[in-house]
């Protein structure tokens, strides 16, 4: 397996911030959102709140952990960020006509998570399992 993406990229903080990221944006545009009845059902906010610990058994294979452990971690990885993918995908859906700051700021926060979350995933889940 190679090392991929460096994991201090994805350092447990980062992938704390990921979820308030989230959290806060919601919090803000409460009011625009119950206005268009938009409710997201995906469950984003639990889907990022899994990421830490996954990473977290990569950096202690890395440190000498087992082998066996981590492949699974992999797998999961990556099927955690298709969860997410699906998950952002159906929101930029909903969000869309919603309008001002509120449709600008969950959309770039929501590209964002698409960028720096499932993109992430995928590649480094694709680099480390050659």
């Amino acid at each position: 397996m190679g090392t991929g993406i460096d994991l201090d990229r994805i350092e447990p903080g980062f992938l704390k911030a990921q979820r308030e990221r989230w959290k806060t944006a919601k919090a803000k545009h409460a009011g625009a959102l119950k206005a268009k009845k938009i409710t997201f059902s995906k469950d984003l906010g639990p889907l990022l709140d899994k990421r830490p610990p996954l990473y977290k058994a990569i950096r202690e294979w890395k440190g000498g952990g087992s082998l066996a452990t981590v492949k699974a971690k992999y797998v999961a990885i990556k099927a955690n960020a298709k969860e997410i993918e699906t998950a952002i995908k159906a929101y930029q859906k909903q969000i869309k006509g919603l309008g001002g700051e509120a449709e600008k700021d969950l959309g770039a926060l929501l590209s964002a998570l698409l960028s720096d979350v499932v993109k992430v995933d995928y590649d480094y889940t694709k680099q480390t399992a050659k």
